[in-house]
């Protein structure tokens, strides 16, 4: 498996070189801003999907741009293979973004306390998750069965990790028994 940390890099790289040029208006209102390019990981902030590849950083996209103002100078680029957001602005929106990432992830985990929620990976490369010609690992059908024993509701969260082979699953105590005991008769 190809390392993703040059990629990430080359892309920061990219960005930093890019956005800069792309948002005229805004440079226009503050001529000698300095920019800065920071990665966020907001993986927890940014589920996926129930057991869908889509991510969707929007609504925390949403949150930080109103923090921030409707002037900031602020160049947001979601990066879906590390649930980052790659973010290119001033270091003081950097502080007021880390101070909202910071606060959110705290209120993510009180919501979660209350529920009962709790995130675990299960490696599940050992199982019968691959295609015919046994090359493109396709978690699909087991993530559907999980969800049949524990029963498709909005209390459990299913997403495939391709790059270790698990799966990482947000959901009660109770659920994740099930969850164990059923991958256990694998």
């Amino acid at each position: 498996m190809l390392n993703q940390k040059p990629i990430v890099f080359a892309i920061a790289v990219v960005l930093a070189v890019i956005i800069p040029l792309s948002i005229v208006n805004s440079a226009e209102t503050q001529p000698n801003a300095t920019l800065e390019v920071k990665v966020y990981k907001v993986a927890k902030l940014v589920p996926l999907k129930l057991g869908a590849r889509i991510w969707d950083p929007s609504p925390l996209i949403k949150t930080l741009e109103e923090k921030l103002g409707k002037d900031a100078l602020v160049t947001f680029a979601p990066y879906q293979q590390t649930l980052s957001l790659i973010i290119t602005t001033t270091p003081q929106n950097h502080e007021i973004i880390a101070k909202t990432i910071e606060h959110e992830l705290k209120r993510q985990e009180k919501a979660d306390k209350e529920k009962g929620i709790l995130i675990r990976v299960y490696p599940v490369r050992h199982l019968a998750t691959y295609t015919k010609n046994k090359n493109i690992w396709k978690p699909g059908i087991l993530i559907e069965l999980l969800k049949a024993k524990t029963g498709d509701d909005a209390s459990a969260a299913f997403a495939a990790n391709e790059e270790d082979q698990s799966i990482v699953v947000s959901a009660t105590p109770e659920k994740h028994d099930i969850i164990a005991k059923t991958l256990e008769r694998f």
